[in-house]
């Protein structure tokens, strides 16, 4: 134990914060990812949609469909029309409060996958991107 204290003494304050901040970063994207795969396997909404995206054409693979990291904006998450044919759906893991958040964050960004395979959403265009975020508000019970 006196081994353990004095290699804890030999790391500055800055060390041990940017240790705590790492730990804390993995715990969160733990966290979330586990919310995340709960809700693609029970939750009636985003099951609902991965299936409507597949009967439209445009099946996902949740491994490489799904991202959780670490996001500099202050949102749940985003969808990311160049990620792929279908998109891609970010969570960020630094502002997901709980699994609802997830559930509704994973919702919303999949009706803006599916318009994006259904309705081929020109994301550029205010209106599109308006009429997208409607549609997305109000389908997903924000």
């Amino acid at each position: 134990k006196m081994a353990e204290k004095a290699h804890e003494g030999a790391f500055s304050e800055a060390e041990k914060a940017a240790r705590a901040e790492r730990r804390k970063i993995k715990e969160q994207h733990k966290k979330v990812v586990g919310w995340q795969e709960y809700a693609l396997q029970r939750s009636s909404f985003v099951k609902f949609m991965m299936g409507h995206m597949e009967k439209a054409g445009c099946p996902v693979d949740p491994k490489e469909f799904f991202v959780v990291r670490h996001c500099a904006e202050n949102v749940g998450g985003g969808f990311d029309a160049e990620a792929s044919k279908q998109g891609g759906i970010v969570l960020c893991q630094n502002h997901i409060r709980d699994y609802e958040h997830a559930e509704l964050t994973l919702t919303h960004e999949l009706i803006h996958s599916f318009d994006h395979c259904r309705a081929y959403v020109d994301w550029s265009n205010c209106v599109h991107h308006a009429c997208s975020e409607v549609r997305a508000a109000n389908l997903s019970g924000e």
